[in-house]
């Protein structure tokens, strides 16, 4: 439920950033400024001990869930999600 909430805010801020920059709102902008702000954060997280390691590896895979409901939701087959596992491995 906390991801589900934190998303929301992010994607209030992904407003803001698709406004200020006169950027299209669809899902490929969107999920551009998601990757980016979770990318940001897992850097930092990186950085720190092994509980910032823990913490950032859990908030991969939460957002990982919210991205496999974000691109059902948005109409692409489950049969091509799995074609992101192997990259998802490799991460």
């Amino acid at each position: 439920m906390f991801a589900i909430k934190y998303t929301d805010r992010l994607l209030n801020m992904v407003g803001w950033f698709l406004t200020a920059f006169v950027l299209e709102k669809n899902f490929r902008t969107t999920h551009a400024m998601l990757v980016l702000h979770v990318w940001m954060c897992l850097v930092r997280l990186r950085s720190e001990d092994k509980d910032g390691a823990d913490f950032g590896q859990a908030l991969y895979e939460i957002y990982n869930e919210d991205l496999e409901r974000r691109v059902v939701t948005a109409g692409v087959c489950n049969h091509n999600l799995k074609l992101f596992s192997p990259f998802l491995r490799c991460f």
